[in-house]
C-alpha cells in the first residue's frame, strides 16, 4: 500500500465484507460477500460494479449505503466531498435519483473531512472545524446535510469514540467534546490547560489512537507530548460515568483492543514456567479459548501489553462541615458507606478540631459486617475521609449520623 507514513485507515463492515480506506489506494474490500471477512486471506480491490468508486480517507455505512468521505477522483482531490453508494450495493457508485446513489460537497469551505461514524439513527460527518448530521429523509432527496456544531472537530479518526449509539466523545485540538445529536458539549476543563496548552505535541495528530472500556466506562487516548519526536508517550484517560480525567505516562505506539490468545495443553509451557503459575482458571474455562477483549499497548518496544495490576486505594474526602449545636460542639457516630459491591476494606477517619486555629484531631474506624464504621468524634468543625482497598464497583457517598 502507498499510504503516507503520517495517514491513516478508515474501516467499515457490510454483511460478509470489511471495506478499508486510506486515500492513497484505492478502497480495499476483505471478502467478496460471500465468504466471510473473517476467513478471508488478504485484502483486495472493491471493484465497481457501476461507475467509479473514488479513492476515500474515511468511510461508514448508513442506511445500506456506503458513505465514503474526503475522496479523490481521477487523481482531483475534493476534501468535502461525501459520495454515497447505491442503496444495498456497496459497489455501485454510478450516480442515480432511483438508486439513490450521488455525492454531496460539505458546505464548509477551506475544510476536510476528516472522520464518518453513526450516531444513534443519524451519520455523524466531522470536519476539519465542524460537524454536521446526515439524516435520511428517503426518495428522491434521500438525504439531508445539517451544521450540528461549529469551531470544533477532531485531530484524526481515531480521535473519535462512539461510547453509546446516540453519543461520541472527540479528542479535538483543544478540548474534549462530548457530541449528541442535539449539539456538543466541552468536557475538557480539567485538562484544558496541562495538556492542550502545556502537553499535547499538535505535530503528531495523526499518532492519536484510542481503546475503549464499556464495562468500565473508560476511554484512553494516546498521543504524543511536547516531549516526544513523534513516538506518543502519554496517555489520557477519561471516565464518561464519573466524568472525571486521569493520565499515564507510558511510551507506546498504539492503545486499543486485542482479543486473548487460545491455549492448547502442550502449548501452555510456552507461557508459563509451572503448574502453580498458571492463571486461576478451570481447564473447562472459556479462558483458554481465547477471544477475550484485552485492553492494552503496543508499547515502544514492539511488545503487545495489557493493562493490569492491583487496583490503587480509593479515597472519598469531604469539605470541611459544622457540627455546632446551640452550645457549641457537635458529634459524629456512625458512619456507612455506600460501595457497590467492595471486595477490599473499607475504613473511615473523621479530622475535627473545635477552633480554626486548632490542628486537627483523626478519629479512625473500620466497616463491619454491619456495613457500618462505628467511632466517636466530637468538635464545632470535620471532615470524613472513606478510604477503600480492592475491587469495587463505585464509591457512591456516606450517610453520617450527627
Amino acid at each position: 500500500y502507498t499510504a503516507a507514513i503520517s495517514g491513516e485507515w478508515g474501516f467499515a463492515v457490510y454483511g460478509n465484507r470489511l471495506i478499508a480506506t486510506n486515500l492513497s489506494d484505492v478502497v480495499q474490500c476483505l471478502g467478496d460477500g460471500s465468504t466471510s471477512w473473517a476467513t478471508a486471506s488478504k485484502f483486495a480491490a472493491l471493484t465497481a460494479t457501476s461507475g467509479t468508486i473514488p479513492k476515500a480517507q474515511t468511510c461508514a455505512m448508513y442506511r445500506d449505503h456506503l458513505f465514503l468521505g474526503n475522496v479523490v477522483e481521477t487523481a482531483t482531490a475534493y476534501p468535502r466531498r461525501l459520495w454515497r453508494s447505491e442503496l444495498g450495493v456497496v459497489t455501485g457508485f454510478l450516480p442515480a435519483t432511483v438508486t439513490g446513489c450521488g455525492f454531496k460537497d460539505i458546505d464548509a469551505p477551506g475544510e476536510s473531512l476528516i472522520a464518518l461514524k453513526v450516531l444513534g439513527s443519524y451519520l455523524a460527518v466531522y470536519m476539519t472545524d465542524s460537524i454536521w448530521i446526515v439524516d435520511w429523509i428517503g426518495y428522491p432527496l434521500w438525504f439531508s446535510y445539517t451544521r450540528l456544531a461549529s469551531a470544533v472537530g477532531p485531530l484524526n479518526q481515531a480521535c473519535v469514540v462512539a461510547i453509546d449509539d446516540g453519543k461520541h466523545l472527540i479528542l479535538t485540538k483543544n478540548d474534549v467534546v462530548e457530541v449528541t445529536p442535539a449539539g456538543a458539549r466541552p468536557l475538557g476543563l480539567g485538562v484544558r490547560n496541562w495538556m492542550f496548552n502545556n502537553s499535547y505535541n499538535k505535530a503528531y495528530p495523526t499518532r492519536v489512537t484510542h481503546l475503549i472500556n464499556r464495562q468500565k466506562k473508560i476511554v484512553m487516548w494516546g498521543y504524543c507530548s511536547t516531549a516526544s519526536s513523534g513516538v506518543p508517550d502519554k496517555i489520557l484517560i477519561y471516565n464518561y460515568e464519573e466524568d472525571r480525567f486521569s493520565r499515564a505516562d507510558y511510551s507506546h505506539f498504539v492503545v486499543g483492543t486485542v482479543p486473548s490468545p487460545g491455549y492448547t495443553i502442550d502449548g501452555i509451557a510456552s507461557d508459563w514456567a509451572s503448574f502453580d503459575a498458571l492463571p486461576d482458571a478451570t481447564y473447562d474455562s472459556a479462558f483458554w479459548l481465547g477471544g477475550t477483549e484485552l485492553q492494552g499497548v503496543i508499547g515502544s518496544d514492539s511488545k503487545l501489553s495489557q493493562f493490569s495490576g492491583a487496583p490503587v486505594t480509593g479515597v472519598l474526602l469531604t469539605t470541611e462541615m459544622s457540627l455546632a449545636d446551640a452550645d457549641g460542639v457537635g458529634y459524629i457516630g456512625n458512619i456507612r458507606p455506600i460501595i457497590e459491591v467492595p471486595a477490599g476494606s473499607v475504613s473511615g477517619r473523621v479530622y475535627h478540631r473545635f477552633r480554626d486555629n486548632d490542628v486537627y484531631q483523626q478519629t479512625t474506624g473500620t466497616m463491619g459486617s454491619s456495613g457500618l464504621i462505628n467511632l466517636r468524634a466530637t468538635g464545632r468543625y470535620a471532615k470524613i475521609e472513606l478510604s477503600v482497598t480492592g475491587f469495587h464497583n463505585g464509591i457512591r457517598g456516606m450517610d453520617v449520623d450527627i
